[in-house]
């Protein structure tokens, strides 16, 4: 039975959330509380889609994002408990076409630890592989061929276990292992393993899985009209490595479940090492199964989790920037923290206002907690799931809206405050206000300035005939593709521009418009809110919008393009046709 004053809190809290979903512009979200080991809230707000004013209900099936790594975890936790593999096995064991020609070291040395924790020091290649409208822009059979061309170093040398590094593409390495030990798709793999035992029947890893009642990604343009963006990326079986990252969907129920799961296995492990230590002490030999559970006839396995307090273990510190310096650290496909930490919100999408001041920290006059939690993001769609080991709690929150701020992030640290009453209370509701605010200042001063004044001012400078750029530019030892193409009388008519740029392999529906911003230099950048919202690539600014094209004298001819696409520093593409 829920003590009182704990419903009487969840209860008010559920307004302020309701506000939040508002000031974010989000269509619905939907959340739930674990307490005791027990589910004491589930509730959706709002519209799963709005063209079809359809609710949202706790069944709706919601994009995760970067909480989808949790799942890839387990499903390496489930072939470890199984004997086929081992944490510290050098993933080339398994993947020898593994290779990183930036430091070969990386190739012989790199573990599934070192993987799944970030510091591997390989730069992320997600800018090349997601794209405008939740597009997958390669293919599934070149991504470990890209992954090796990646950056491995910075100014101060090689990055390989020196440097934390938050790298999308390491986990889709990991689904390759998971795919070449298991021999079967990743997909199939977790969908066998880990969702069907759990009874997740409401849990995405395939097309096929989807049905209509979808929590579709919106966003809200500046005329306060919502627009559903693609899905392309949910369930995305075709394409493990986008998978594993970032494609896999569930309910607010089913991850109700995933956190009494985890919470279960975890607490179980906790008490049968801590038999087994008691056993030892009074000359008893110890027996411990192979795998997470360290099961025995007597002691039954209570769910198919394995590992779990191994996936959860704290691996690499990470700073925390707050006067409380409590300990932080990432975990494999988990953050794990001692509250009050300025951590807690780190991996959200409130990005304008991350909670380093006192203003923005739940807790501080209230005793340490333990948690261990993600949030996960793509185009449209957000989520959030902190976890409480010392008292069996979970907060969950998922939001189909992105358009300012991270309603899911808002929505959690306003359950988790209402749960432990944690003092001193935060107005999360003004700091969601905050956000909004310093989203669109931001907005306007760091992006639509530069690109005003770039392409308007720029209008007067002798420029190319817009034929001479076009064709096929290839980068990182041609193993990513893309094309400069003449943009068709009706699309000039419409955009103003002449050029386009089609992102990917298959340059399916991945086509954006390029703009004059100087001398042989074009920019993508969308040039308006309700286009950086709908086209927008991933952590899309200004200046890596802009391609810097080469001309040859000698030729007379484009030679190539420097763009900004990985990393910090630009990236050569050699032009190897012409169009």
């Amino acid at each position: 039975m829920l003590e009182p004053a704990i419903a009487s809190r969840l209860e008010k809290a559920v307004s302020d959330i309701e506000e939040v979903m508002q000031i974010c512009q989000a269509p619905s979200i939907s959340f739930g509380v674990v307490h005791k080991g027990e589910v004491v809230l589930r509730k959706s707000l709002g519209l799963r889609d709005v063209e079809g004013q359809l609710e949202a209900n706790p069944d709706s099936i919601y994009m995760l994002g970067s909480c989808s790594k949790m799942f890839t975890a387990a499903a390496i936790g489930h072939l470890v408990g199984q004997g086929k593999m081992d944490w510290l096995d050098p993933v080339q064991k398994h993947l020898p076409e593994f290779d990183p020609i930036g430091d070969p070291e990386i190739g012989q040395k790199a573990d599934i630890i070192d993987t799944m924790r970030h510091s591997t020091g390989l730069s992320d290649p997600i800018g090349l592989y997601l794209g405008p409208g939740n597009t997958i822009l390669d293919d599934d059979e070149r991504f470990v061929e890209l992954l090796n061309q990646m950056p491995t170093s910075n100014d101060e040398g090689q990055r390989f276990n020196s440097y934390w590094m938050y790298n999308n593409g390491a986990y889709g390495l990991v689904s390759k292992v998971v795919e070449r030990v298991a021999r079967t798709r990743f997909s199939t793999y977790v969908k066998e393993n880990v969702f069907k035992p759990l009874g997740m029947t409401r849990s995405v890893v395939a097309r096929s899985d989807i049905d209509d009642n979808i929590a579709n990604p919106h966003v809200q343009l500046d005329d306060r009209t919502f627009t559903k963006l693609p899905r392309q990326v949910l369930g995305c079986e075709e394409n493990n490595p986008m998978l594993a990252v970032m494609g896999m969907g569930a309910s607010l129920n089913d991850m109700l479940t995933w956190a009494t799961a985890i919470l279960s296995a975890e607490r179980h492990e906790q008490q049968c090492r801590e038999d087994e230590a008691s056993s030892d002490e009074e000359g008893s030999p110890a027996s411990v199964s192979n795998g997470s559970s360290f099961s025995s006839p007597e002691r039954p396995i209570p769910n198919p989790l394995k590992y779990v307090s191994k996936v959860r273990k704290a691996y690499y510190t990470r700073p925390t920037k707050d006067r409380f310096q409590n300990d932080a650290a990432y975990c494999m496909g988990w953050l794990r923290l001692t509250m009050p930490s300025s951590m807690l919100g780190e991996l959200s999408f409130n990005t304008m206002t991350k909670p380093d001041s006192p203003t923005h920290m739940l807790g501080q006059e209230s005793p340490q907690r333990l948690a261990i939690g993600h949030n996960g993001g793509v185009m449209g769609s957000l989520s959030a799931i902190w976890t409480f080991p010392e008292t069996d709690s979970a907060v969950v929150a998922l939001a189909n809206g992105r358009s300012i701020g991270d309603a899911a992030d808002f929505a959690a640290q306003i359950l988790i405050q209402a749960l432990f009453d944690l003092q001193p209370k935060v107005d999360i509701v003004s700091w969601a206000r905050k956000e909004r605010d310093l989203t669109c200042s931001w907005f306007e001063d760091k992006y639509l300035q530069p690109w005003r004044s770039k392409y308007i001012s720029n209008h007067d400078i002798p420029r190319r005939d817009s034929s001479a750029y076009a064709g096929r530019y290839q980068g990182f030892n041609g193993t990513y593709t893309f094309m400069i193409v003449p943009q068709s009388p009706k699309k000039q008519s419409e955009t103003g521009s002449q050029l386009a740029i089609a992102f990917g392999h298959s340059y399916s529906g991945t086509i954006l418009a390029l703009y004059f911003a100087d001398t042989d230099a074009y920019t993508f950048f969308p040039g308006s809110w309700n286009r950086w919202l709908v086209d927008s690539m991933p952590s899309l600014a200004y200046e890596s919008s802009v391609l810097r094209f080469k001309w040859d004298e000698t030729q007379s001819r484009i030679e190539g393009l420097w763009w900004i696409c990985v990393d910090e520093k630009p990236s050569w593409f050699s032009r190897v046709g012409e169009k």
